[in-house]
């Protein structure tokens, strides 16, 4: 695996969920995890963190509007969204993923506040990766990830609004 030598790493500038996508790949039979953020102006979903093998085949597509492809289904709905057969799931839009191997893509919802602000989506060439027990663990990771990513967001607000203060009181 290619992890940075810290094996830490910055989410559009937010520290937990490189962390915690290490750790969900270590404990799964996933070999590729992602993490999708909504963007908030646009409402997309946009890949923000690739772990694993072929992120030239994973990345083809690294936007995906309200409702398109996995990440875009799971924000619309808030449910998880699993295919053990990507070549005949039509709803997988990267194709390059299957002409790598892939059989089986798992997608999370990450809540923060009961609003999907993201998503962590894993796949794996084992077409049985995902049972009903690791995709109830997953759902637990996905709204403690949620809730790091809002903290992290709103971190970065208090952060800008500090520093707009100061620079108002000069």
């Amino acid at each position: 695996k290619n992890w940075p030598p810290d094996r830490t790493c910055r989410c559009r500038g937010l520290p937990g969920p490189g962390l915690a996508l290490d750790h969900v790949l270590a404990v799964s039979d996933a070999e590729v995890g992602e993490i999708f953020l909504l963007d908030e102006a646009s409402e997309d979903m946009v890949l923000a963190l690739h772990r694993g093998s072929f992120p030239d085949a994973f990345q083809t597509i690294r936007r995906f509007r309200r409702g398109e492809g996995f990440p875009g289904q799971v924000a619309l709905t808030g449910q998880p969204l699993v295919s053990t057969n990507l070549a005949n799931d039509m709803r997988y839009l990267r194709r390059e993923v299957i002409r790598a191997g892939f059989n089986s893509y798992a997608c999370i919802p990450l809540f923060a506040k009961g609003k999907v602000v993201g998503t962590l989506d894993l796949a794996a060439r084992n077409a049985n990766a995902f049972d009903q027990t690791s995709l109830t663990l997953l759902e637990g990771i996905g709204h403690q990830i949620g809730v790091a990513v809002e903290n992290a967001r709103l971190y970065k607000q208090v952060t800008q609004l500090a520093v707009l203060e100061e620079r108002q009181r000069i």
